[in-house]
């Protein structure tokens, strides 16, 4: 690995011991391993303690922030994990999510020239009102169009646009209130055909 790595991978968890230590896995076994790892977490407590001990087994390129203290919601942790992550890109799974392991290495390889490169995912109906089933995303740079684990961004580019813009509580879409604001102000910007991240 680079001494500065292509991607930082900033993993938004909260009280999923399990859930986050599938998603750390999932990264782990990329074919591309040209990655760090920020784990934010607004656990407390044994969960925090749990998390920890999770993101620690995975060796020294993972490392685990407690932002309990900082952060309201899985945006406000992504912010603040980006203000350390060392990558040229940015990307920004949930815990309760996973990738197929040739993600980052087919992103990099179709979207290295761009500043925002996504590709469609795999959302578990049941976490957003859609009974029982897997609803293949088709993605588009647009509000609810978009999953914040499916898509890399310079980071440059995020810093620039002012990072996710606010509160969670608004629209419970500041993914997709990014990527409109990146691409209206002129963002290189590319889809991937595969179908990489799967959030549950």
């Amino acid at each position: 690995m680079s001494e500065s790595p292509i991607v930082s991978f900033i993993v938004s968890a909260y009280c999923n011991p399990r859930a986050l230590n599938l998603c750390l896995g999932s990264i782990d076994l990329q074919t591309s391993q040209d990655f760090e790892v920020i784990v934010t977490d607004n656990s407390r407590g044994p969960a925090a303690v749990a998390q920890q001990k999770i993101t620690e087994q995975y060796g020294p390129r993972f490392r685990y922030m407690n932002t309990g203290a900082v952060a309201r919601d899985c945006y406000e942790s992504a912010n603040f994990g980006a203000g350390q992550a060392s990558g040229e890109y940015l990307c920004f799974p949930s815990d309760d999510g996973y990738y197929a392991p040739r993600f980052l290495e087919l992103m990099l390889r179709h979207g290295s020239l761009y500043d925002l490169i996504y590709c469609d995912c795999i959302w578990d109906g049941r976490g957003y009102g859609a009974g029982e089933e897997l609803i293949h995303l088709v993605t588009e740079p647009r509000r609810g169009k978009i999953d914040k684990g499916g898509f890399l961004v310079a980071r440059d580019a995020f810093i620039k646009a002012g990072r996710f813009l606010g509160p969670y509580g608004i629209d419970r879409a500041e993914d997709g209130r990014l990527i409109e604001h990146l691409v209206a102000n002129g963002c290189r910007h590319r889809k991937v055909d595969i179908t990489g991240w799967i959030h549950n």
